[in-house]
C-alpha cells in the first residue's frame, strides 16, 4: 500500500491501543486497498452505504480467497471510523459513525453468503480460485518472474478448459459489483423501469418482437471478435498496455497512473489528438490521470478486462496468452462496460441505450432520426423543462435551447462511441453492429439482474 495509508493505518494502530480498541491491520490494510483500487474512493471518505458495499460487493467480488472473520473485521472498520472522527480526518459527507457500524453489522450474514458464493467473484478471483483449485497458488512469491510465470500457468490451464465449462465458471460481464456495473444498470432502469423490451420497441418505433429473447438474439462470436479487434478503441487500449509493459508504470493511492507517467502517456499515444480528431475538442486542464477522458476510458478498459494489474505502487501489463474469439468477446465487452462508466455518471439523462435499441431493432436510421427520437424521448429529462405553464415566448425560446442540447448530446455519444466498432455510420445513416447489439444484450441483462437482485433483498 502507498506510504499515505501506511501513515494513516499507524497512527490509527496507536490511537487503538490508548484507545483499548480492537483493530487488525491486515483487515484494514485490505479494506483500505481495495476501496481505493475498485472505487476510487479515499480511505476517510465513507458516506452512507459504503460499509455495505466494502462488505457485500467490494470485498467478495475482489477480496482475498480466503474469508476473513467477519466479526473481526466490523470490530476494525468501527474502531477506524471512531479514530478518523476523533483525530478529525474523516471525510465531509462521510456518515455518523453509529450509522455506519449499524450498517457493517446488518451486512454480516450477507457478507458470508456472499464470500461462499463463486458468482460473487470478480474475474481476477475467479481465475485465482480456478489456479488453487489444480494447484498453482499466488503466494509466497519472491520475485515478479515468478508471479508471471504462476498466473501463465493458471491461465493455460483455464484456456485447456471445455469452451462451456470456462462460460459456467466466469462472471458476469461487469464483473462482481464494479463500478461499470452499477452505472450501467443504473440508466438501463432509467430508460426500461417498468416496461418489458417488446412494449418499448412498440412505443418507440421498432420492429415488435413477439419474444424478448428474439428482439437482439446472440451474435455470431467469431463476427463479434473480429469486430472487437477492429476498432479504433481496442487497439490503442492494446498500444496502452504495450506502452505500460510487464516492467509496469508507478501509480497513485487510487491506482491511477502518476501525472508525470500519465503526461508521457498521452504524449506517446497521442491521445490529445485522438480527442481532437473524435471529439472535435482538446482535453480541459486535468490535475490527475483519471481527469484525462482519452487516457482515462482506456487505463479503465484494460483494467476491467485483466490486461492490466494494479499491484500496490505500479501497475504491470498482463503477459499475453493465445486468445480464442470468446475470450476476445468476453474482454471487448468488459472494456466496452468500463468505457461507458466513464461518462454515464456525467450525464443528467443519457442516450446509449436507447439509442442502440432505437437503431438496433428498427431499419438503419439517419443521425436525424435519432436526434429527433431523443427529442421525444420519455427519459429525456431536458424534454420536461417546456410545459404549458410558460408563455408562448418563453416556451419557443426554450425549446429551441432544449433541441441544440438534444442535438449535441445524441453527436456526443457518436463521437464518444464511434471508435469503438459498436455503431456503424455511413453516409449519414446508422447500423447498429453485431458487437454493439451483443452490448445491448449486456445492458439489458445487467438490468434484468438488478431487478431480480432486488425482489431478493425485499
Amino acid at each position: 500500500m502507498d506510504d499515505p495509508y501506511r501513515l494513516l493505518i499507524t497512527h490509527a494502530e496507536q490511537w487503538s491501543a490508548k484507545a483499548r480498541r480492537p483493530l487488525d491491520v491486515d483487515l484494514l490494510e485490505t479494506a483500505l486497498s481495495l476501496r481505493d483500487t475498485h472505487d476510487r474512493r479515499p480511505g476517510t471518505s465513507w458516506p452512507q452505504g459504503s460499509a455495505a458495499e466494502l462488505m457485500t460487493v467490494r470485498w467478495p467480488g475482489h477480496g482475498p480467497l480466503d474469508p476473513p472473520d467477519v466479526e473481526v473485521l466490523v470490530a476494525t472498520l468501527e474502531t477506524f471510523w471512531r479514530f478518523l472522527r476523533a483525530t478529525g480526518r474523516m471525510a465531509s459527507g462521510s456518515a455518523d459513525v453509529k450509522a455506519l457500524t449499524r450498517e457493517a453489522r446488518r451486512s454480516v450474514a450477507s457478507m458470508r453468503d456472499r464470500l461462499a458464493d463463486p458468482a460473487a467473484y470478480g474475474a481476477s478471483k475467479s481465475l485465482l480460485a480456478f489456479g488453487r483449485e489444480i494447484g498453482i497458488t499466488m503466494e509466497d512469491l519472491e520475485t515478479i518472474e515468478e508471479a508471471n510465470a504462476r498466473f501463465a500457468a493458471i491461465t493455460e490451464a483455464w484456456n485447456a478448459l471445455p469452451q462451456q465449462e470456462r462460460l459456467a465458471r466466469s462472471p458476469g460481464p461487469a464483473g462482481a459489483g464494479s463500478q461499470a456495473s452499477a452505472a450501467m444498470t443504473a440508466t438501463a432502469n432509467q430508460l426500461l423501469a417498468g416496461v418489458d423490451l417488446t412494449e418499448y420497441a412498440a412505443t418507440h418505433g421498432m420492429s415488435q418482437p413477439e419474444e424478448e429473447d428474439d428482439a437482439i438474439p446472440v451474435q455470431d462470436v467469431r463476427v463479434v471478435a473480429e469486430q472487437v479487434r477492429r476498432s479504433g478503441y481496442q487497439k490503442r487500449l492494446r498500444s496502452l498496455v504495450d506502452w505500460i509493459g510487464p516492467d509496469g508504470k508507478p501509480v497513485t493511492a487510487a491506482g491511477l497512473l502518476r501525472p508525470a507517467t500519465a503526461r508521457e502517456a498521452i504524449a506517446d499515444l497521442e491521445l490529445d489528438d485522438w480527442m481532437l480528431a473524435e471529439l472535435g475538442e482538446r482535453p480541459p486542464t486535468w490535475r490527475s490521470a483519471g481527469d484525462h477522458l482519452g487516457l482515462d476510458r482506456l487505463y479503465r478498459g484494460a483494467v476491467e478486462a485483466g490486461f492490466l494489474d494494479i499491484r500496490s505502487t505500479r501497475v504491470i501489463a498482463i503477459p499475453e496468452t493465445d486468445t480464442d474469439d470468446q475470450e476476445w468477446v468476453v474482454t471487448g465487452l468488459i472494456a466496452l462496460i468500463a468505457a461507458y462508466e466513464r461518462v454515464v455518471g456525467h450525464l443528467t439523462s443519457d442516450p446509449l441505450l436507447g439509442m442502440l435499441l432505437s437503431v438496433g431493432l428498427g431499419d438503419a436510421r439517419t443521425v436525424e432520426d435519432v436526434v429527433a427520437w431523443w427529442g421525444h424521448s420519455p427519459v429525456n429529462t431536458l424534454n420536461r423543462l417546456v410545459t404549458d405553464r410558460l408563455d408562448p415566448a418563453q416556451a419557443a425560446e426554450l425549446s429551441q435551447a432544449v433541441a441544440r442540447a438534444n442535438e449535441a448530446a445524441i453527436d456526443g455519444t457518436l463521437a464518444y462511441w464511434r471508435d469503438t466498432g459498436i455503431i456503424r455510420e455511413r453516409a449519414n445513416t446508422l447500423t447498429v453492429t453485431e458487437l454493439g447489439l451483443d452490448f445491448t444484450r449486456v445492458l439489458i441483462r445487467l438490468h434484468e439482474h438488478e431487478e431480480s437482485s432486488g425482489e431478493r433483498d425485499d
